[in-house]
C-alpha cells in the first residue's frame, strides 16, 4: 500500500483538505493517525503546527482496497468449530456520510443444520449504538428482519452457494407488505 502525502498550507483545514482529496475528514485523519508518528497524530480541532504535511490513501486506492475485499473468495467464508455447536458473531459495519461516522451492529447466531447446511439468525440490532427508533431505523429493521432465520448450503469450502428456506423468506415478505403501508 502506497500513500500519499499532502503539504500542509497556511489556513488549511481538516475539512478543506479532504474536501480537496475528496475524502471524508474521518477516512483522512484515520489514515493519518495510523500511519503517522504519535507527536504528528490528529484530533478533531484544528491542525496542530507540528503537523507539516498528512498521510492519506487516495480515493481509488481506498475503492480498489475495498472492491478487492469484497471479490476475496475466503471474505464470504466462516468456519465453523463443531457441527453441533451454535456460534455467536457481534457484527460490526461503520460507514461514512458526509463526513459524520455511522454503525450498524448486531449478534447472529449460526446453527449447524444438516452436513453443509447452516442456520443464521440475526438479533439485537443497533444503529449507531442505539435501538432503531426513528420511523426509517424501523422500517430498515423490518425489511431487514424478513431475512431470518436464513437457511444457506455450503460447499466443500464453506462457501454460501444456494438459500435452503427461500420460500420461507418471499412468504415472510408477502406476510409484511400488506401490514406496512410504506413497503
Amino acid at each position: 500500500m502506497e500513500y500519499e502525502k499532502y503539504k500542509v498550507s497556511r489556513g488549511d483545514t481538516l475539512e478543506s483538505i479532504a474536501k480537496e482529496l475528496n475524502l471524508s475528514v474521518a477516512q483522512l485523519r484515520e489514515f493519518h493517525n495510523r500511519h503517522c508518528e504519535l507527536p504528528y497524530l490528529l484530533g478533531s480541532g484544528k491542525i496542530p503546527s507540528s503537523v507539516k504535511e498528512i498521510l492519506y490513501l487516495p480515493l481509488q486506492e481506498i475503492e480498489e482496497q475495498a472492491q478487492h475485499k469484497i471479490t476475496n473468495q475466503s471474505f464470504y467464508q466462516l468456519r465453523l468449530r463443531h457441527p453441533t455447536a451454535e456460534q455467536i458473531y457481534q457484527v460490526k459495519i461503520k460507514f461514512f456520510e458526509e463526513g459524520k461516522e455511522n454503525s450498524l451492529s448486531y449478534i447472529i447466531k449460526i446453527l449447524w443444520l444438516e452436513k453443509n447446511t447452516i442456520k443464521i439468525h440475526r438479533e439485537e440490532l443497533f444503529i449507531d449504538g442505539k435501538e432503531p427508533n426513528f420511523l426509517v431505523d424501523e422500517l430498515a429493521t423490518q425489511i431487514s428482519s424478513v431475512l431470518y432465520p436464513m437457511e444457506f448450503y455450503l460447499d466443500a469450502q464453506g462457501c454460501f452457494y444456494k438459500v435452503k428456506n427461500l420460500s420461507q423468506i418471499k412468504e415472510r415478505w408477502n406476510q409484511l407488505k400488506p401490514i406496512n403501508p410504506l413497503l
